[in-house]
């Protein structure tokens, strides 16, 4: 009998530990911890890089690109998923490996304007202006007007648009140019204004709603959108009683938001709206209006919105030079999380597949 107890309690203990294996091997997935959002940020004149944790709310990292003068002026993109970065200073454009932060390659490029996945590139500060496949450097057919301003690419790599003025003696009239990076084909659009002399100025198009949002001055100043095939503008927003603000729009990521706001400058008085405004941008119904100057700010220079459309970060206009924080805002809940010193005037900033304007 006092055999069986013991053969009994043996199977009892080994029953449990087996329960024990398969509820330890059968436990549910656990979620993949949450991505950090890392954002790099170059100095208006400088080769040092700083790098911003979204969640860490902090700057985590920094390194210099030797490649670089402490008196160059930097342009900077993240190609890749966080793995390199374009630098370009100069006539050059250096490729970074973020991991060893050493320059892999060297192209000539002078601030080429990157699409947002990095599989091309416009140089806009050269002559003649060229778009280039990337990474193997392939030169596109295109015809680019001499006189093309502020081209931009959409955020899934379809279209670009490359306004520009047609001018004629002492006359001109503004016309807009839309390159199907798909179809490898152009649309000029004549006449484009109804007669009207405006210019565009900092633009965005999007290739999926055939539409373009964009600054325009004449006949006021304001944030307006057409259609790729239409001759007529739809006034989103109006700036009123000083001659020298210009809207600046981004669309986020996703293709839900517009959210722009003006450049105006304070030197002959002008006085800033204070507010980066939010639209949808299928229907363009007005969304939210963020305030922005009460973080000490005064001005947007230019947008990034990261690559899942959470975050929306601002660099200053920086009139006076004399700001050196960055704003970030929640671009979903359309608040402002905080400003963060950089220690430097911030010059460009990028993340990993971000939406930029202007750079």
């Amino acid at each position: 009998m006092k055999i069986n107890r013991i053969i009994l309690v043996g199977l009892l203990l080994g029953l449990v530990a087996s329960i024990a294996v398969i509820n330890c091997d059968d436990k549910p997935p656990q979620p993949p911890p949450p991505e950090e959002h890392l954002i790099y940020i170059g100095p208006e004149v400088g080769n040092l890089i700083k790098v911003f944790s979204v969640e860490q709310a902090a700057f985590v990292d920094s390194f210099v690109v030797d490649s670089i003068a402490e008196t160059d002026s930097m342009y900077i993109h993240v190609i890749g998923d966080d793995s390199l970065l374009a630098v370009s200073a100069g006539q050059k454009t250096f490729i970074v490996n973020l991991m060893t932060k050493e320059v892999e390659s060297v192209f000539n490029a002078r601030k080429p304007i990157f699409s947002r996945n990095s599989n091309y590139y416009f140089c806009y500060y050269s002559t003649p202006m060229e778009l280039h496949s990337f990474p193997d450097h392939a030169l596109l057919p295109i015809e680019i007007p001499e006189y093309t301003a502020f081209p931009k690419f959409d955020n899934d790599e379809a279209v670009l648009s490359l306004p520009y003025l047609n001018i004629n003696g002492s006359n001109y009239d503004q016309r807009l140019g839309i390159f199907d990076l798909v179809g490898d084909s152009i649309i000029f659009m004549p006449d484009t204004w109804q007669g009207r002399q405006i210019l565009m100025w900092y633009n965005y198009p999007i290739g999926k709603y055939a539409k373009l949002y964009f600054g325009g001055t004449g006949g006021g100043y304001y944030l307006a959108a057409t259609d790729f095939t239409s001759d007529t503008i739809r006034i989103l927003k109006s700036y009123e009683g000083f001659s020298e603000s210009i809207s600046l729009p981004i669309v986020s990521p996703d293709d839900r938001y517009l959210f722009s706001s003006e450049i105006r400058g304070t030197s002959f008085g002008g006085v800033p709206d204070g507010h980066i405004y939010v639209f949808d941008a299928e229907t363009e119904d007005s969304v939210a209006a963020i305030p922005y100057n009460n973080q000490g700010e005064r001005i947007c220079g230019s947008f990034l919105i990261t690559d899942d459309s959470k975050y929306l970060m601002v660099r200053p206009f920086n009139e006076y030079k004399d700001i050196t924080g960055v704003c970030l805002i929640d671009a979903q809940a359309f608040t402002v999380i905080g400003v963060y010193d950089c220690g430097f005037l911030p010059g460009t900033f990028s993340a990993k597949y971000a939406a930029k304007n202007w750079r």
